[in-house]
């Protein structure tokens, strides 16, 4: 499964939907895989990441995003693939969750029929 956006993909996304790219931006930020954003990187260091939610919720696959941001940290060099479970990772259900609740915002804002 390859639902990694390239660049340009991320600078429309943000251009077209920059309230739910924000949003997603500071979950992502708050989990911040290999600590990025706390060690002092800029506030945008996981754009790609945010960039492919945003993808997953508008082409309605939100489904996909837990096995997504698990294998988004082979993205920063190091995997939990291997070793992942609900119990040693719980932080990354909880950004699901959250990841969840604006997918239901997305949906309804456009008028979504379930």
């Amino acid at each position: 499964m390859n639902n990694r956006v390239t660049m340009s993909q991320v600078r429309q996304l943000i251009e077209e939907y920059p309230t739910y790219f924000e949003s997603i931006t500071k979950i992502i930020n708050v989990l911040d895989p290999y600590s990025l954003v706390s060690g002092g990187a800029p506030e945008d260091e996981h754009e790609v990441l945010v960039g492919s939610i945003l993808r997953l919720i508008i082409n309605d696959r939100v489904s996909e995003v837990k096995e997504l941001i698990i294998n988004a940290y082979d993205w920063y060099g190091i995997s939990i693939n291997e070793d992942y479970t609900d119990e040693k990772y719980p932080e990354i259900n909880r950004v699901v969750l959250q990841i969840i609740e604006i997918d239901f915002l997305y949906k309804k804002t456009n008028n979504y029929h379930y």
